[in-house]
């Protein structure tokens, strides 16, 4: 996507941001579990991720972009939820670990 959307500064912009926050959406999770707490938090887990992906491929290229704009938000919104999420689970007094949202 990126070498198609070369000639269009923005959208190669916003493919990258999106491409950065679905990737840490996943990294968030994972290392969550890894400190042993499982954090789920935010609106983009991986299937809405991938239907999100497959139904903005099929609009026309004029919106696609604008569509991925949606995209990179909602995944970066996903990542500071589960940040903080890990973040109120790793400080709790007693360690309160293990929680699914």
């Amino acid at each position: 996507l990126l070498w198609r959307f070369r000639a269009q500064a923005w959208v190669e912009a916003v493919l990258f941001l999106s491409l950065a926050g679905a990737v840490l959406v996943s990294y968030a999770r994972a290392r969550g579990e890894g400190l042993g707490a499982s954090v789920k938090a935010g609106p983009m887990s991986r299937p809405v991720r991938y239907f999100y992906l497959v139904l903005a491929s099929l609009l026309p290229e004029a919106w696609f972009g604008w569509a991925m704009v949606g995209f990179a938000a909602l995944a970066w919104l996903t990542v500071v939820r589960r940040l903080a999420k890990l973040y109120t689970l790793l400080s709790a007094p007693e360690g309160g670990l293990k929680s699914d949202g």
